[in-house]
């Protein structure tokens, strides 16, 4: 995990990164806003050190497919292994196991074959082209810590979709997506305002459910002001609470 656009590039600091990733899918406006120009040459943070920098292909065919495979693949196993820690870290085992398996079918996957770039999403790039990114309606129709999930009719105005409330362990989730995303994406520049960050542009988001909202405001600010330490000690408490009293957990 909504769907992220922080990579390091040759020369070139990418903006807020897809967890899709929310955050990439999050807001597709914001991410229409932040295209930059391609660099001939990307160095994405999930290469191990030692690997040396290697140019894309620069014409379409099978070796360039399948040198987008490999790094969207480096990529989304990285963001998951960071979730996965973050969400045992709070005691959400089973969501942490389970975290973004959709962005491992076809429906999800191909568009990183076809898209990769390197410095943004491959979601943003099949939108700007196309219009719509396929595998993001796939991506938030199947992943419940993206608040894109929570979109039903309003019982009150006719014809009008409303954001309802999430239930936490799933907030709790979508503040591990978070945090993994901007580390992932960010790399040696990450800093705990990071997620903070990149929550801005989609804050007020017609979708984004009010109380859903201050319960990830809450948590995203207490670790750009108060530290991952705290944040994620508060966190576990916070949910073995709600789960025990059963707080629309």
């Amino acid at each position: 995990m909504k769907d992220h656009r922080m990579m390091k590039t040759t020369g070139t600091t990418g903006g807020a990164p897809h967890s899709d990733t929310p955050a990439e899918h999050r807001c597709a406006g914001a991410s229409a806003r932040a295209v930059d120009e391609a660099p001939k040459t990307v160095k994405t943070v999930d290469q191990t050190e030692a690997a040396p920098m290697v140019a894309a292909p620069t014409k379409p065919g099978l070796s360039r497919y399948l040198w987008n495979a490999v790094h969207h693949f480096r990529t989304i196993n990285r963001h998951k292994r960071e979730v996965m820690k973050n969400c045992f870290r709070v005691g959400l085992y089973k969501q942490g196991l389970l975290h973004d398996l959709s962005k491992y079918s076809w429906a999800e996957f191909k568009t990183g074959v076809k898209y990769y770039q390197g410095y943004r999403s491959p979601n943003t790039a099949e939108r700007l082209e196309t219009g719509l990114c396929e595998a993001w309606l796939h991506h938030k129709g199947r992943n419940k810590h993206h608040f894109e999930y929570w979109v039903d009719y309003d019982t009150k105005k006719k014809a009008t979709m409303v954001g309802c409330r999430m239930p936490y362990r799933y907030v709790a989730e979508m503040f591990c997506d978070r945090v993994a995303a901007s580390k992932v994406y960010k790399g040696a520049d990450y800093d705990d305002s990071c997620p903070w960050e990149y929550f801005q542009p989609c804050k007020d988001s017609p979708l984004l459910e009010p109380e859903t909202r201050r319960e990830i405001t809450e948590l995203l600010w207490m670790l750009k002001t108060e530290g991952e330490e705290k944040t994620f000690a508060y966190l576990k408490k916070e949910i073995a609470r709600r789960r025990r009293e059963k707080d629309h957990f």
